[in-house]
């Protein structure tokens, strides 16, 4: 009988260290928007070998890790192929605007000058990005 720890211990490190995920975010949806899937071969080259070595350690929990990857990625490089109008330097400039504000505002928190929320604030990204979509459409 499997050990049932062992199996969400090995799932646990090998979704945490095979999924580093701000990084793997970014190279999926890279991969979605520009249609040049070598970046996410050489990855799963690496995490391949990551992965047999912890589950050398860590037992078949490690494997399980890949039953969630699996649709994770996929889904996110589907979806990231239909976010390729987030590209156009109009959007890009905004979300940048935005992303700076944001920035800002930690910056204020961290520094206890103004206590702003900003989780609050974090739907800001996806308002602009709809109001400059429609501004575009309508040819302002």
């Amino acid at each position: 009988m499997v050990n049932v720890v062992a199996v969400l211990v090995g799932s646990g490190i090998g979704l945490a260290v095979g999924n580093r995920l701000p990084e793997r975010l970014q190279r999926i949806i890279q991969e979605g928007m520009s249609g040049n899937p070598e970046i996410i071969y050489t990855k799963s080259m690496l995490d391949g070998a990551a992965s047999v070595a912890f589950a050398s350690n860590l037992g078949i929990g490690v494997s399980f890790a890949a039953v969630t990857v699996l649709p994770l990625q996929g889904a996110l490089t589907l979806l990231g192929a239909q976010l390729a109008f987030l590209l156009r330097p109009e959007i890009l400039n905004e979300l940048t605007a935005i992303g700076g504000l944001l920035i800002l505002a930690v910056g204020f928190l961290l520094l206890d000058v103004k206590r702003v929320r900003v989780a609050n604030l974090l739907p800001a990204l996806v308002v602009v990005v709809l109001l400059t979509a429609a501004r575009l459409s309508l040819g302002w």
